[in-house]
Parts: C-alpha cells; structure tokens; sequence
C-alpha cells in the first residue's frame, strides 16, 4: 500500500513490514513489538495509521515508527490469524481470519462468523467493489457479499462457481466486471449477471491463484505458483472462419456501400456482407466470380462494384448480381484489379492488359493501354482524386497520371520510387499519397511530387494500402503489421519543422491473427462509418478502431539492472571506480513492456570505446573486458510497445583508475630518479622496459578481449539454453505432480532436441576458449566434424561443403567462434523453416579477403520482414558485426536463400 507520501509499505514473513522510499528498502520488526514478525497483510487508513494483520498475534495500529494499539481476541477481534485487511471508503477496517470476520470502527468490533451469517469461518479474500459493496471470499464457503456491514447475498459451486477456495477479489474499472482467484480452480468473471470460468485450458498458466488485480487501463495481473500473469485488452479483432455466417479465413478485399452495408471479397468463397447486425453469404460456392473477388469500390449511386482474378467485373446491389461485364462485352482483359470512379460517375477499370472506362449505361467507351501513354498495361491499383486525376498504379512499370485525357509517368526522377506501385489514396488535405518501393511514401501536392524515407521517419517495408482515420490520422497495411502516423507529426514534416516522425506498429503482440496483410488490390482496407478500420488478411478480416488502440509508452523505460565486476555486485547509487586489477565487467539491463514484451530489443554504446549504437537484439547483458584507463558512461536504448526506439535511455558511468606506472606520483618519482641519477642510459632502459610492458599489456588485452568474448558467448547462447532446460524440466515436474503426463511427455520431447543442440554449443566454445589463434585448417577441420555429427539431424537434406583455400593462415578466436555460429543459423534455418533437399557452403580466399557462401534451395522468404522481426537473421547480422565482416542476405519465394560474408583474416602463412 502507498501512503500519502508515496511510500510503499509491504508486509513480510518473519522480518516484519518494509517500506521502499523509491530508492531503499527500510525493515521494521524491533519497532512492532512482535518477536516473530509475522506480518501477514496492512491496510492504510484515511489518518495515515497503517494497520498490520500478523500470523498469530492479531492487529496492531502503526503510524510508520512507533505502535499506536495492538488488538487481539481478548480485545473483540474474532482471531488472532490474519489473512486479509481492507480499508473501505467509511474509514472501517474489514478483517479476515481464520475464525471469521472483524469490522473495526470507532474502537469497537463487530463480528460474523458461520453462527451468525457466514457460510464458512475462514476468510480469505476481501475487497470493497465500486458500489460500496464488500465481498467476503472464504475457503471452502465461496461468496458472502456485505452490504451496509450485513451480508446479503450469497455464492457457491450451486450458483455457477468454479470453486468455493477464494483468495482474492479484483475489479476492472473498465467494465466493472469482478475477477475471482480461486485456490484450485482458476478464475471466475462476473459480467452481465453471468459466471464465466477462466482455467489453464483457457491458457491460464496454473489454476492454483494468489491475486487479482487491476491498473487504471483495464490491464489484469494474476498471481499464481507459476509467476505473474498479466490480462491486457484485446485492442484488435478479427473476422474469421470462426464468426457466424463467415465460415473462411482468406479476405481478399474489404468495402463498405453508401447504405453502410459491410462487403468482405473471401478468397474461393465469393462474398460476404454484413446486415441486420449479422454476416450473410452471396454466391457461395461463387460462380459468377470464379472464386477469386479482388478489388472493390462503392458506388454513389448505390451498391459496390467488384473486380476479379478470371472473371471480369460484377456489380452487386441490394444484394444481388446486378451486372457482370467480361472480355465478351469488350473488357481488355478478365484479370482485373483496380477499380475506382470518377467525379463524373465514369467507371475506370484496371486489368493486366491496360484500362477500360465505362459510363453510368455499362457501355465500354474508352480504353487506355501502353500505345496511349500507360506506362505497361499490367494494372496493381487505380484511383480518383478530386481535381479530376486519375492516378494508375503498374506492376513494373510506375506511376501515371491521367488528366483531361493526357497522361503524366511519373519515374524516380519525379520523386516516385518503384517499379510497382501498391497504394494510391487522396487525404482529406488534398494530398495523394502513393506507395511502391520499401520505406518510401510519396505525396503529391498538386504540382510536385515529394518522397519520404527511411530517415524520415517512414517505416522500412511496403507499405501495401493507406487510409485515414477520423482525425486524418494515416493508417497503413503491410507485410510486417499495421502502422499509424500522426498527421500533424506529418504536416509539421513536410513544413519542414521536424526531420522525422514517429510512427505507432501494431503486429501480432496487439492482437493481429498474422502481420502479413493483403496487398495487390486497390481495397485492401476500408473505414467504415463507425470509424472503424478493415484490414484483409489471410487469416481474417481484422477490425481495428482507432479511437480505441492508442498505445502508451508513457511507463515504459530501459533501466540497469546489475553492475558486476569480476562476480562482485557493484552499488548502482555511489560512484564506480574500478582498479587495474578489475578485469570483467557485466552490466545487465531491462524494459518492462507488459503488453507487448516480444516487441521490445536493445541496443548498447559505451561511451569512450562506441561511436555508435551496438543493436544486441533482446540480449539484455553487456560485458566488457579489460577496459583500458578512463572514463566511460554505458547507455542502453530500447525499442517500446509502439514499435520504436524510445527516446528514454538508462545509463550508468564508472572510471577505471589508471596503472601505477601513469599515476602522477609514479611520474613524479620518475622524473625525480632521472633528476637524481644524471643519467641517460638508465631512463633509456626505464622507457624501453616502460614499452615492453606497454606492449605486453596490450597484447594482454587483447587475448583477453577475445576470451571474453568466447565467453560471453557461452553465457548467451549456452547459459541461456541451459536456463530453459532447467525451466523446462520444473514444469514438466509439476504436470508430472498433477498426473498431467501427456502436457509432460510433450516438453519433455521437446527439451531432448535442445539439450543436444547445448552440448554441440558447449564443445564449440570449450574448443576455442584457451586458444590465442585458430589456423584456418583446424576451423575447416572442425566444421567438417561439425558437419559429420549433424547428418541425422539432416535427413533428406544434402549438405555440400567446399573448401577452395590454398594456403593456411590465422583466424581470432571470435572470428572462428562467429562463423561457426553463422554456418550452424544457416543450416538450421534452411533445414527447419525453408524446408531445402540441398544446402551449398563454399569458402575460398579471393585476394586478401575470406569468403563465406552459404547457399539453399528452399522456398526462400521476405528477407527485409525476417530482419524487421529480429530473429536469427538478426543474428547472424550482428554476429558479422562483432568479426567486421560484410554480411548479405538474397533471397526469392520458392527460389532459395544465399547468405554471403566476406572478412579480413590474419594473412601471414602457418604450418
């Protein structure tokens, strides 16, 4: 509980309460009179006394340094064993023992036990709920609830409850709903005058609970024997196979008519609208369509017009086929994609074989193809803005604007970068805003056209459709998640105020059932009248409001955990001075992200030895070895709940004293024997043995800057595999307890597979821990032995090596560790997730540099969304990093992946 200071209070076991001031922990038993300290509970009262509930000795009134009162059964309290205290909003102190229940108020007790109303004297859970009501919770008696100090109503397993064990109440200030943590059962919610059960086959992590609670946002924290759990709100839904009248995942495109009926195009199923508060289904099986709806636009005069993949174009009104135009009726091409119409009321149509325009009668009357102007006749994405422009989006071929019949291409030297253009929208402002190559949003103005990059802010993806909210806000679908930016970070951009935006991602942390969204098709999204946004996506159409998905970053930070120094704790208050003899630091640090943790990465610079931010992915340790004499100041930055790095950094600043031999008085001294001696040979002597030792030293250094880093590395990849062996193991032990053996058999089959891969791991790192340098023909050797002891873990895949390098010559102990590290990511990669028959690893000297070429003939993948996610190709990346090694990716689908790395090894020749 937090007094009116802000102080925490908490109580304790055995030593007592504690308060925490923000920086310090202070223990108080000797001050509570109690000799074994058994403080179970504390409330706070309005007067600022802290009442203490212990285990076995009763109540005690404390006013933060000395007793006030002490009460006991002698004094009217129904027990001496405390279990629960609250204080309501009268000023009474509700207590829960073990023989019933204790109101104090104005010096005086009232009890109720099982012979005066209580279903069950022991009292477990207390809370006073918005309305002034207290629930009583008990074990073995379920629900008493009080009203006005008398209970008047009552629940147990009769009335819906789970379990009749309670040990805590908590209610969402959101919803009002009641949360109730059972001892054995799970949770129950209250909501709607129904029960609702919450257990582990609803993903609760164990059903054995010890606390519920709320924060001010609606977000849950459970406590359980299995840690902390934390319930947050579901800020995005989908649409799905799952919701009635859906009964398919695949959406293509998402429209909404003027009469506010909802069209969902689904992949092979035909369409779906929403009407009458429920989804219908037309043409299923679809024949008209042939199966493939892929554009869409409304139609002002009614009804909503769609494009398909085979079977020309359809216009569906009052939810009906009302027209279907084709190549019979002079359509270029059936494949058609975008659609959109005109202030005029003209349909222009977008096909892979340029643009037909139809009047308000269905007539073809125009037709516009590369003979014309387009720039190819293979249309992506076609839209009107409201000066008249029709603006065409090409496959391969750009931009094109077509005004009063002239039509404009747009190439890279109009500001419009890529071939293919995905998105085209008008803003309320007036601005058309296009998108086509990744991280590049254009915007043209009326006259120009203007790009944003990267370094201004836009996200590093394609973006493949845009929309506005209601408050102009721009909304963007892509292949790694949803992104929102801030229209007036936006205008205050092209004004020329800032030099970059922040955007807000959304991706499967939120809530979103895939982060792949669709693209190809001029409605790959839609805001519907209630403000809400629709996106189409391979596993539903996802709805998300925006009113209603702000993500605060206000609480989240990176912060140090831990300074260490060869195994010693360092304080993180005092000031640091570390001796030469000091030799291994490691600074450890975190960000609590509770929504999204999986969102948050890090990157490190010490400042002295970094000119740059280091990215170390969601490594949350830093070691350094060895520093030379100075002063340093370690920074840690983190990426927040909104996709960002966040502008709030930790930071923690030490120095390292110097050697004797720089310190002034050594110096002085010198300069003193030389004064005294008179002569020059013996300060010769002295520099050179002065040189030597400066040599020896470095070389010191050096050796052990990479044994650090061997050892890191086994602390990282090792140290951490070996953390979720044991992890693994406790669980499987405890489904084991509860007769769970299936839940067990099942992790455990899984741990087998890790500790084999711990002890490959464990042997690459012992190999290289004493040595100074690695010739290149031991590292081929041992990845050959590598390679051998791997086979049947590579069954059906052909893994190729050769080795094309004539001469021997050194490796770093890192470097060899690094490219083992690589060659085995790759491997694993191709094997796992590409699913490759052959893997190729060629490495051969060309001049003074060492080429690594691993080379697969898997189904590749999005190379730019694989490195966006940090995942082993992030890596491997920054693994390249840590050796200076040039380090690139190319991949295609269905093509294979090629990973090539090109780094300078130790040239002079060895045996």
């Amino acid at each position: 509980h937090k007094d009116k200071d802000g102080d925490l209070w908490i109580p304790s076991i055995n030593t007592g309460v504690h308060k925490f001031d923000g920086e310090r922990f202070i223990a108080f038993k000797d001050e509570l009179k109690s000799s074994e300290g058994l403080a179970k509970t504390l409330t706070i009262n309005k007067g600022g006394s802290i009442f203490i509930g212990m285990y076995g000795t009763g109540l005690i009134e404390f006013d933060g340094k000395k007793v006030i009162s002490k009460y006991n059964e002698e004094d009217g309290l129904v027990a001496n064993t405390i279990w629960r205290i609250i204080n309501d909003r009268q000023g009474r102190i509700w207590i829960g023992t073990d023989n019933g229940l204790s109101i104090f108020e104005n010096g005086k007790f009232t009890n109720f036990t099982s012979e005066n109303g209580l279903p069950h004297n022991k009292i477990r859970g207390l809370t006073e709920m918005m309305n002034g009501d207290v629930w009583v919770g008990m074990d073995g008696g379920g629900i008493a609830i009080f009203r006005e100090m008398k209970p008047y109503k009552f629940y147990n397993k009769e009335d819906g409850l789970n379990g009749e064990f309670i040990q805590f109440f908590g209610q969402n200030p959101i919803d009002s709903t009641i949360w109730i943590a059972h001892h054995g059962d799970g949770l129950d919610v209250f909501k709607d005058g129904k029960i609702e059960a919450i257990t582990e086959n609803e993903g609760l992590p164990s059903n054995f609970l010890t606390y519920i609670g709320f924060s001010k946002d609606g977000t849950g924290y459970v406590g359980s024997e299995m840690g902390l759990s934390i319930l947050t709100k579901k800020l995005i839904n989908t649409i799905d196979k799952n919701t009635p009248g859906i009964d398919s995942n695949p959406s293509i495109s998402v429209v909404e008519e003027n009469n506010n009926t909802i069209w969902i195009g689904l992949e092979r199923r035909g369409f779906r609208y929403f009407l009458k508060d429920k989804w219908n289904k037309l043409e299923d099986p679809p024949v008209l369509t042939n199966g493939y709806p892929n554009g869409a636009t409304k139609d002002p005069n009614g009804g909503v017009w769609f494009s398909t993949q085979g079977s020309g174009i359809i216009k569906i009104k009052n939810q009906q086929i009302e027209a279907h135009i084709n190549e019979k009726d002079g359509l270029l091409n059936d494949f058609s994609n975008g659609l959109t119409i005109d202030r005029d009321g003209l349909l222009w149509v977008g096909t892979n074989k340029g643009i037909n325009v139809i009047d308000k009668d269905l007539r073809i009357i125009k037709s516009y193809t590369t003979e014309d102007g387009l720039p190819n006749n293979f249309c992506l994405t076609i839209s009107s803005s409201s000066d008249g422009s029709i603006w065409y989006g090409s496959y391969g071929g750009g931009l094109a604007r077509i005004y009063e019949d002239e039509i404009t291409v747009f190439d890279s030297s109009s500001g419009v970068f890529g071939s293919s253009i995905y998105s085209i929208f008008e803003h309320s402002n007036g601005d058309v805003l296009v998108t086509g190559n990744p991280g590049i949003l254009s915007v043209f103005n009326g006259t120009d056209v203007d790009y944003y990059g990267t370094d201004a802010g836009i996200p590093n993806t394609t973006l493949f459709g845009i929309t506005e909210d209601d408050k102009g806000n721009i909304w963007a679908s892509s292949e790694i998640g949803i992104f929102r930016i801030d229209i007036e970070d936006f205008i205050r951009l092209r004004r020329g105020e800032i030099d970059r935006i922040n955007y807000v991602q959304y991706t499967s942390e939120d809530g979103m059932p895939t982060e792949i969204l669709e693209s190809g098709t001029n409605a790959p999204l839609s805001r519907i009248h209630t403000g809400e946004i629709l996106f189409a996506s391979s596993q539903g159409t996802i709805v998300l409001n925006p009113e209603e998905v702000s993500i605060s970053t206000e609480s989240f930070f990176p912060y140090i955990n831990e300074f260490i120094v060869d195994e010693q704790k360092l304080s993180l208050v005092s000031s640091r001075e570390l001796t030469p003899k000091d030799k291994k630091i490691e600074i450890s640090f975190s960000a609590l992200n509770i929504k999204s943790p999986k969102k948050t990465k890090f990157r490190i610079r010490l400042e002295g030895i970094d000119d740059e931010w280091i990215y170390v992915g969601e490594r949350t340790s830093a070691f350094y070895d060895y520093l030379p004499d100075g002063k340093y100041s370690f920074h840690v930055s983190a990426i927040g709940p909104d996709g960002q790095w966040s502008d709030k950094t930790a930071s923690i600043s030490f120095t390292v004293l110097p050697p004797f031999y720089k310190t002034w008085w050594f110096m002085s001294l010198g300069l003193l024997g030389f004064i005294a001696i008179g002569a020059g040979g013996v300060q010769i002597k002295s520099n050179i043995k002065v040189r030597k030792l400066n040599r020896e030293l470095a070389y010191q250094q050096k050796f052990h800057k990479e044994k650090e880093r061997i050892s890191r590395d086994l602390h990282d990849n090792v140290g951490s595999q070996i953390t979720n062996l044991i992890t693994g193991i406790e669980i499987s032990n405890i489904h084991i307890a509860k007769g769970q053996d299936q839940k067990a058999g099942e992790i455990l089959k899984n741990l087998d597979e890790d500790a084999r891969n711990t002890m490959n791991d464990l042997r690459e790192t012992i190999w290289l821990l004493d040595k100074e340098e690695v010739s290149f023909f031991d590292f081929e050797k041992h990845l050959r032995t590598y390679i051998r002891r791997q086979k049947r873990y590579f069954f059906g895949v052909n893994v190729l090596l050769e080795v094309a390098v004539e001469n021997n010559f050194a490796l770093a102990p890192s470097q060899s560790l690094n490219l083992i590290r690589i060659i085995q990511e790759a491997l694993n990669n191709a094997r796992k997730y590409a699913e490759a028959s052959i893997i190729e690893i060629s490495i051969f000297m060309d001049e003074n540099s060492l080429h690594v070429i691993i080379a697969d003939n898997g189904k590749g993948m999005n190379v730019s969304q694989e490195l966006e996610k940090g995942n082993g190709l992030k890596n491997m990346e920054y693994r390249s990093k840590e050796i200076f090694a040039d380090f690139n990716i190319e991949s295609n689908v269905e093509k294979g992946t090629t990973i090539s790395l090109k780094l300078q090894p130790k040239l002079e020749k060895l045996p």
